[in-house]
């Protein structure tokens, strides 16, 4: 069983209401594969993408004691609304593996010239749902450090760029991949060959967001 520290309870509480505020009942796993296929992410990120659940992305905000949440693809949001590392949870049946979350910038530098997309803005591994399912939301809770660490939007254009989220199930090899490291460049990094070499499989949920300079 997950040990939960009392960060990581404050965290459940202080979500419930945002899970609950953030589903939006009118969308279904089919609209969600339907707005990643008309924003060409599929075909730019070489992945196929069939979701089985929702993901929720849980930014929270420096001047509020509230957050936002990511949950319908193709939301337009600014730099400051995600500038903090986010909280993950995911919305579906009863979840008792282990996941893997991801976010690339597909638009680097520009979405009319992306010659150094995608960018890996953040992999990491043995993310477990926790003991917590208010209208089916499980957040993701993980204590073991990211495989590269977070960092946040900032676009150099104006022109809005697809900031995509994924989450994987977990291969049993994976805390012992040894292809990306720190040292490693996050620049037109091919993730379709890295979830092949670790074999992840396709991603079971994703979002993506708009950010523009």
């Amino acid at each position: 069983m997950f040990s939960i520290t009392p960060l990581i309870n404050f965290l459940l509480l202080f979500t419930n209401a945002l899970l609950v505020r953030g589903l939006d009942a009118s969308l279904t796993l089919a609209d969600v594969r339907q707005a990643f296929y008309e924003a060409d992410i599929p075909q730019d990120a070489n992945l196929t993408f069939n979701p089985s659940v929702f993901l929720q992305v849980i930014f929270p905000q420096e001047s509020s004691s509230l957050s936002i949440v990511l949950y319908t693809p193709g939301t337009n949001l600014s730099v400051a609304a995600v500038a903090l590392e986010p909280v993950f949870a995911l919305v579906g049946p009863a979840l008792s593996k282990d996941f893997v979350v991801i976010m690339v910038d597909l638009d680097v530098p520009s979405p009319s010239d992306p010659y150094l997309g995608p960018y890996r803005h953040f992999l990491g591994g043995d993310y477990v749902p926790l003991d917590f399912t208010p209208l089916g939301a499980f957040l993701l809770g993980n204590l073991t450090k990211p495989v590269s660490s977070w960092v946040s939007p900032a676009p150099d254009s104006v022109a809005p760029h697809r900031y995509v989220l994924l989450v994987y199930e977990q291969p049993t090899d994976f805390s012992g991949q040894t292809l990306i490291t720190t040292n490693t460049s996050r620049y037109n990094w091919d993730m379709s060959a890295f979830v092949r070499a670790i074999g992840m499989g396709d991603p079971i949920g994703g979002t993506y967001m708009l950010v523009g300079a």
